[in-house]
Formats: C-alpha cells, sequence, structure tokens
C-alpha cells in the first residue's frame, strides 16, 4: 500500500470516528438523571463544541484531498450530524439553564425569577411554533416576541436557538444548518420578516384560506367544530390586519354555510 493510500485510508478512519462522535452525547441526553447528571452539563457543552469543530475539520479535509467521496452521501451525513447536534446542544443548555438558575425560561418552558435569592417557577408555558402556513404567521410572530425577542436577559445567541427551535417544516428548512452565534440572530429574524411579514400578502392568504375552507365530510358536532373555529380564527386574522371585517356579514355568513 501506497503512502497516499495509507493517507486515504486514515482520513476516512478518522471521518468515521468524528462523525460517530455525536453518538455519545445522543445517549448521554437519551439517559440523563438530573441527580448524576447535572455536574456534567458544562463540560458536555464544551465537549460538544469541539466535536462539532472537529468534525468540521476533518470534513473539510474529505472534500479537499478525496476525488471519490459519495457526495450525496456526505451531505446526507452532515445533515444527520447537524441535527443531532443542535437536538443535543439545546437540550444540554435547557438543563443547565433548569438546574443552575441561569436564565429565565428553556427552551420549551418559562419560569419567572422574583429575585436573586429567591425564585419563583411558574407552570410550564410552551414557546409558540411556524411550520411556514403564513395564516399562523401574525400569531407566532406576537407570542415570539414578547416571550423572546423583547426579553433583554436573553442572550442574542440564545434568543437564536429559542428561534430555530420554534420553526418546523417549511419554515425551518433554510435555516437547517444556521450557526449559533450570535450575530446570527438577527439575520435570521430579519429574512423571517421578510419572507412572511408582508401585510399584503397575508391579506390575500388568509382570504383565500377562509375562502378555501374545507366543507364538513359529516354531519357532526366535530366537523361544525371544526369548520367555525377554523371560520373563527382566520376571521380574528384579518381583523388583525386591518380589514373591515365588521362589514363583511352577508359574505362570511354566506361563505360559511
Amino acid at each position: 500500500m501506497t503512502l497516499k493510500a495509507q493517507a486515504i485510508k486514515q482520513l476516512k478512519r478518522t471521518y468515521d470516528d468524528r462523525l460517530r462522535a455525536i453518538d455519545a452525547f445522543v445517549q448521554f441526553k437519551e439517559g440523563y438523571n438530573a441527580t448524576t447528571h447535572y455536574t456534567q452539563l458544562a463540560s458536555r457543552l464544551q465537549a460538544l463544541e469541539e466535536a462539532k469543530r472537529e468534525f468540521e475539520s476533518v470534513r473539510d479535509k474529505v472534500l479537499l484531498e478525496l476525488d471519490d467521496y459519495d457526495e450525496q452521501l456526505i451531505n446526507e451525513e452532515r445533515n444527520q450530524f447537524y441535527e443531532q447536534y443542535h437536538s443535543v446542544k439545546g437540550f444540554l443548555s435547557d438543563k443547565r439553564g433548569v438546574e443552575e438558575g441561569e436564565r429565565p425560561f428553556s427552551n420549551s418552558t418559562m419560569a419567572v425569577s422574583m429575585n436573586s435569592s429567591a425564585r419563583v417557577r411558574l407552570p410550564k408555558i410552551e414557546l409558540p411554533t411556524f411550520d411556514g402556513d403564513i395564516t399562523q404567521w401574525v400569531t407566532f410572530k406576537d407570542r415570539f416576541v414578547s416571550m423572546v425577542h423583547e426579553v433583554a436577559e436573553i442572550s442574542e445567541v440564545m434568543k437564536l436557538q429559542y428561534l430555530l427551535a420554534s420553526l418546523k417544516g417549511d419554515a425551518l428548512a433554510s435555516f437547517e444548518h444556521v450557526q449559533l452565534v450570535a450575530e446570527n440572530y438577527d439575520t435570521t429574524w430579519k429574512t423571517l420578516l421578510e419572507r412572511y411579514d408582508d401585510s399584503k400578502i397575508l391579506r390575500r392568504e388568509y382570504f383565500k384560506a377562509l375562502y378555501r375552507l374545507e366543507p364538513m365530510t359529516a354531519a357532526s358536532a366535530e366537523e361544525l367544530t371544526r369548520v367555525v373555529n377554523e371560520c373563527k380564527r382566520l376571521v380574528r386574522g384579518m381583523e388583525r390586519l386591518k380589514e373591515p371585517i365588521n362589514q363583511w356579514d352577508t359574505p362570511l355568513t354566506s361563505m360559511l354555510a
């Protein structure tokens, strides 16, 4: 075996090793026990960042030095690595904040600090989620702004983490590989505003959703409730957008019927 072939073989082995390194963090997350593991949270977070840097470094070498790599496979492996990385980092950061009382609320819940010496934990409140359905945007934006965006005590990097954790489906697709660094929060938030926060488009989409509201599929109370509730949701959304809904009694009644 030539020296070059040996080097290539070693590079592939190193790449596989760095790729699998994330598995240990996933196992720690799945087997987490607050009683025995909470003291490891800080070091695990640090080690997780080091594992990410090492993976990115060796992956760059693979792309640079290997001519026969499977582009589709290596991209899929990268996507899976980052998905696991963000999941584990969010979990570790969340647990660290809960255990040490370092921040006002976790990835999926909120708590209020009354003062530095005494803390009162309020009932859990789920952060809003947004999957790209533009008729859900106004509600999502209002809630996220009040719960996260305008809270001065939350760092930019944590705001970005909460934002990415709140996005789902199509809304998340463009931001899957955004690095968790402070300067990326404003960019990500502004991109979302440019994409979804257009009042003209919102009015049009709300009306289209109302016009295309799926009719009842059965003569049942559940189906009637579904239609009425969805109609009310869309009407309230258009009210928020300053549409003159109060003057639409006849067309709204006819559409609902």
